[in-house]
């Protein structure tokens, strides 16, 4: 005997310990799940049967000791099956060569006398047990197998497995299955009834029909080792069969699944004439249909399309396979986002009360973006009407390793004009660690850019200095908590030109720590067109600073909202806060030094750039603005 531990997962990815696991059982320990029941059985040790309830859930173990009816014990338990028909019903298999039947395993209490199922022991080690899952739920027809040299008798099957009396056993081992240790059995499909696979010391053996006068066994190892096979099992979904061997890994075949339609896409939410790429995963098809739109009408042939829809909407999908044997359907799959001219304003959609789907929301993992009003307090309410967009509407905190987006429009924004977009946000962040950003995009959404990597007054607040945080190190991003629906606003002039530019928020949280999240409300892009090179520029005395960041491009605006220059940052190097001043104003020139000649007159408008970290090896590019005025003048 040896201690047992036993490890859960719901994802086949994570996993955790079973608590309660037992001190004793055998090295490769006889366990059973009852799905159904949320229940687990084991092998305990010797006449022990361990019952675990409640799996998924606070775990309870109990442990029955199981007798003959001499009342001496069953001995060490080898194998354990749950009733297809009935998953309540146990079947045991010892290392004595007996099978025992459990009824009401869930609830038996110990000491308990099970059912025998022979008359006398089979003679070797019980290795396996099946059990076809019938129509009128009783357990008829079954399968043992035993895991000995020179039986004779390794592999037996019965029909009348439900009878009160111990069942007929038919001995189907001969002399076309070698002698050898038979270490598990598996019934093929109720569409091949007859037909049985085994797990044995030589690979996979079959046999198309048990029930014939002299059932003819042949190994089945086509595109399979010469190796011991331990286990054999069938996914139910597909019958498809998985077996596990002794060192040379997992294997699979799709011998017994019908041909099944499956796709999938690299995008959920995309943009008008944005490529989608969808990916056949159907079982066994050798030509595809697909209907994109499910319109009835075959749009593509191949097998990995790539397609580009021409309208906005939620979109069907339709995929045929095999010239109609198998089809498969995905309900609103696609979100086509729509284009949009500029302004855009609050009752076109951007208060989230109108036109629903020019927004859309994808999330990789964790939290999702949720259309709504959430009750929890730090991301409650709206900042109008009776929707925002919220992570995760009623949860108390986001999930961690959440990473989620929330996609707008494509918007048009080849006119000259001074665009900004703004915003409402109220959250509740892990301070220095998760958060939020806005990226943009002018390519369809094929690549996002981070609408600015730097801390700015009304805009980002978190620098992000570390390398560990969900963000790249230095990009940075809203962290600091708002308590109520503050703005957030940014200039997105720099974009002025490209006819397709969509935005999106990306939500990210590490692997620890969490918190209440975010409501996002009243988005608008306002557009002030410039139908004059001139207009709208300042002439009055003032100054304004903004952080140049490296590479960063900075349009500065006076404190009355008019342009005054805009500076790009051509090298890596941190300008930090760059203060933008006119120094001189007029129209008049002015004299610059004590040659007073007309062509050694400056401009009466003069600026003064002061970066709070100079580098004079820097190399940026600065467009200052002047009036016609000024300039004739």
């Amino acid at each position: 005997m040896c201690a047992i531990t036993t490890f859960k997962s719901t994802n086949a990815t994570n996993f955790s310990v079973v608590t309660g696991s037992n001190n004793s059982g055998s090295f490769v320990n006889p366990t059973e799940l009852d799905g159904v029941n949320d229940i687990m059985y084991s092998n305990g040790g010797t006449n022990i049967l361990s019952r675990w309830t409640n799996v998924f859930g606070a775990v309870s173990r109990t442990n029955i000791t199981l007798n003959n009816i001499n009342a001496t014990g069953i001995g060490t338990i080898t194998h354990i099956k749950s009733s297809p028909n009935n998953p309540t019903t146990l079947y045991i298999g010892t290392s004595a060569g007996r099978v025992y039947r459990v009824k009401n395993a869930n609830t038996i209490t110990s000491p308990f006398i099970p059912d025998t199922m022979a008359v006398s022991a089979f003679g070797g080690r019980i290795s396996s047990i099946e059990i076809r899952k019938a129509a009128n739920g009783l357990d008829d027809t079954m399968l043992i197998t035993q895991s000995s040299y020179g039986l004779g008798n390794s592999v037996l099957v019965t029909t009348n497995g439900s009878a009160g009396t111990p069942p007929t056993w038919i001995d189907i081992d001969n002399a076309t299955l070698p002698d050898m240790p038979i270490n598990w059995c598996l019934f093929a499909p109720v569409s091949k009834a007859q037909e049985v696979m085994l797990a044995t010391e030589m690979g996979i053996f079959t046999c198309d029909n048990i029930f014939a006068a002299s059932p003819v066994w042949g190994q089945s190892i086509t595109g399979f080792a010469n190796v011991r096979v331990d286990m054999i099992k069938m996914r139910s979904a597909d019958s498809v069969i998985v077996a596990g061997t002794h060192g040379r890994g997992i294997f699979t075949t799709d011998k017994y699944t019908a041909p099944r339609a499956n796709f999938s896409a690299n995008k959920l939410v995309t943009y008008i004439a944005g490529p989608v790429q969808f990916f056949n995963e159907s079982v066994k098809s050798t030509s595809w249909q697909w209907d994109f739109d499910n319109n009835g009408s075959i749009d593509d042939t191949t097998e990995n399309p790539i397609w580009s829809y021409g309208t906005a909407g939620m979109k069907t999908v339709k995929l045929i396979v095999n010239g109609g044997v198998n089809s498969f359907t995905r309900n609103l799959y696609i979100q086509v986002l729509p284009n949009r001219g500029l302004p855009y304003t609050l009752a076109q959609g951007g208060n989230f009360e109108s036109n629903f789907t020019d927004f859309g929301a994808i999330t990789v993992s964790g939290s999702a973006w949720q259309r709504g009003s959430s009750l929890i307090a730090a991301k409650s309410g709206t900042a109008s009407g009776t929707n925002a967009w919220v992570t995760d509407l009623t949860a108390t905190n986001y999930s961690n390793l959440t990473e989620s987006y929330l996609y707008t429009p494509c918007f048009n924004m080849s006119a000259n004009a001074l665009d900004t977009i703004q915003f409402f946000l109220k959250n509740a962040f892990e301070i220095s660690y998760d958060g939020m950003r806005v990226e943009y995009s002018t390519d369809l959404g094929a690549t996002w850019i981070p609408l600015s990597t730097a801390v700015k007054s009304g805009w980002y607040d978190y620098a992000n200095p570390n390398n560990d945080r969900p963000f790249p190190q230095n990009q940075a991003y809203f962290n600091a908590n708002n308590t109520g629906f503050n703005k957030k606003l940014f200039s997105i002039s720099f974009l002025t030109g490209n006819k397709t530019v969509a935005f999106r928020f990306a939500f990210k949280s590490d692997f620890s720590a969490t918190a209440a999240g975010a409501a996002l409300d009243d988005f608008s892009i306002s557009s002030t067109a410039i139908t004059s090179p001139y207009q709208h520029i300042e002439t009055a005395l003032c100054s304004k600073s903004e952080y140049l960041n490296a590479n960063d491009s900075v349009i500065f605006y006076s404190p009355n909202g008019k342009i005054m220059a805009v500076i790009k940052n051509q090298t890596a190097h941190n300008y930090g806060l760059t203060k933008v001043e006119i120094d001189g104003t007029g129209i008049a020139p002015r004299n610059y030094s004590i040659n007073t000649t007309n062509q050694s007159k400056i401009s009466g408008k003069t600026y003064a750039v002061n970066p709070s970290v100079n580098d004079t090896a820097g190399v940026y590019s600065a467009k200052f603005f002047y009036t016609n005025e000024e300039i004739q003048a």
